[in-house]
């Protein structure tokens, strides 16, 4: 696994990111991209489910670009998370770390952030980037905020009109 929404295997001899994909996954790829050492890859199905995978709860995904693990099961995101920072940490740093005293799991999987950041489009339309795009999707990355801090009265909220600026990060809020 890697940060983002990609998985590493190998394919022909060569390293290949497939998003959304899980360890121990037997993925039917095309590959979409060659870059210098590595292959980009989209899965077109998943021949054989590696013991981490399950399907997504969130039913946004793949096409939110808001929870890049969510076909993982969440415990083990966790620790692949940690493996994933230790060896960063070691290549960059030299550090040998204890994947295992790196991350704390939150209380609950879903509902923990108490701040989050929308996209605005047009007429104030509040939304987060679908993956891999500057398009916005109204619903998307919900799951993750805490039920205390978000109060949606309809499916598509809206910003004040003096804060909606097209395509802008901003910042928002919600009611305690």
């Amino acid at each position: 696994m890697t940060f983002g929404p990609y998985g590493v295997g190998r394919l022909d001899g060569k390293a290949v990111m497939v998003p959304h994909a899980a360890p121990g996954d037997l993925l039917e790829v095309t590959v979409v991209q060659e870059r210098g050492g590595y292959l980009i890859a989209r899965a077109e199905r998943v021949l054989k489910a590696g013991a981490a995978r399950r399907t997504p709860p969130c039913p946004y995904l793949p096409r939110c670009g808001g929870c890049d693990w969510q076909q993982i099961a969440y415990s083990e995101q966790t620790r692949f998370k940690a493996q994933v920072i230790a060896a960063t940490l070691n290549h960059a740093l030299g550090l040998e770390l204890n994947p295992a005293t790196l991350i704390e799991p939150a209380p609950a999987e879903f509902g923990y952030r108490a701040r989050i950041r929308f996209k605005t489009g047009r007429g104030g339309r509040l939304g987060f980037y679908e993956a891999g795009s500057r398009r916005r999707t109204t619903h998307a990355g919900r799951a993750l905020v805490s039920p205390r801090r978000t109060r949606h009265r309809s499916s598509a909220p809206r910003a004040s009109a003096e804060a909606a600026r097209p395509n802008r990060a901003r910042r928002c809020a919600a009611d305690p």
